[in-house]
C-alpha cells in the first residue's frame, strides 16, 4: 500500500479536531475527511487520500478494513459531533422558519418541540382513584400471622396472644354477674 507524505496544505481544519482525529496519521485524517466530503464510495475516500494498491479490489479491501478499524470508528463518532454542532445555527434558522409559517405541515409538531425543548409545556397529571376491598377470613388472618410469626423465630402465641394450634371449642354462653351477686 502506498501512502502519502503530510503535504503542506490539505486539512486547514486540522487544528480544530478533536484527540481521536488527531490520534491519527495524516493520510487516515484526509480519509475521513473525505468521506464527509461526499465521495461515492469508501474506495474514492481511499483514493481521494492518497492511498494506492495493485488492484481496484485490494482498496476495496483496504478500504473495508480501515473503516471498521476502532481508531477509524472512533474518529468518525467525534469528527460527527464536531460537525452536527457547525450545524445547529442553520437548524435553528430553519425551525425558526418553519414557526413562522402557520400553513406549514409541521407547524404545530415545531412549536411543541420547541416548548418541550424549553421547558415550557406543562406536565400532565393523572390521579387516579382505585378502591379494593379484600375480604380475609379471621381463620386466614390467624393462620397468616402464625406462619410470620414462625418464620421469624417468634412463638406464634406471642403475637396472638393464644396458640393457634389448640383445638377450639367452641359453645354457648351466658353472662352471670348479676347471678353471681346472689352468691358472694
Amino acid at each position: 500500500m502506498g501512502q502519502v507524505g503530510r503535504p503542506r496544505k490539505g486539512l486547514e481544519e486540522y487544528r480544530e479536531f478533536g484527540p481521536e482525529m488527531r490520534k491519527l496519521p495524516y493520510q487516515e485524517q484526509l480519509f475521513v475527511c473525505n468521506l464527509y466530503m461526499g465521495t461515492r464510495t469508501v474506495s474514492s475516500a481511499m483514493r481521494q487520500a492518497g492511498y494506492t494498491a495493485a488492484t481496484p479490489n485490494a482498496l476495496r479491501v483496504h478500504a473495508h478494513t480501515l473503516l471498521h478499524s476502532e481508531r477509524i470508528i472512533s474518529a468518525l463518532k467525534e469528527e460527527s459531533k464536531r460537525r452536527t454542532a457547525t450545524l445547529l445555527p442553520a437548524a435553528q434558522r430553519a425551525l425558526g422558519n418553519l414557526l413562522e409559517n402557520p400553513n406549514h405541515a409541521d407547524h404545530f409538531k415545531a412549536i411543541k418541540m420547541v416548548r418541550d425543548d424549553g421547558g415550557v409545556s406543562a406536565a400532565v397529571e393523572r390521579v387516579l382513584n382505585v378502591k379494593v376491598k379484600v375480604e380475609v377470613s379471621d381463620s386466614d388472618k390467624i393462620k397468616a400471622i402464625a406462619a410470620f410469626a414462625t418464620s421469624h423465630g417468634i412463638d406464634p402465641k406471642t403475637l396472638l396472644g393464644f396458640d393457634p394450634g389448640a383445638e377450639v371449642i367452641e359453645g354457648e354462653f351466658e353472662e352471670v354477674d348479676d347471678l353471681m351477686k346472689d352468691f358472694v
